[in-house]
């Protein structure tokens, strides 16, 4: 009966993050999200633009 209620939860609080980064890319460009910033902090949006430009190419 617990985890019913904590599963509950933990979506409710996944659906709420997921609303919020919704939000900051329909209302900001991509470059401007703070999505964007934290791949772009951790190095992985850089490897994305690699992986894309090899499929381009």
């Amino acid at each position: 009966m617990k985890s019913e209620g904590f599963s509950e939860l933990i979506f409710f609080l996944i659906m709420i993050i997921f609303c919020i980064f919704l939000g900051d890319c329909i209302f900001n460009d991509y470059e401007d999200t703070k999505a964007h910033r934290f791949l772009e902090q951790r190095g992985i949006s850089q490897k994305i633009e690699q992986f894309e430009n090899r499929l381009n190419q």
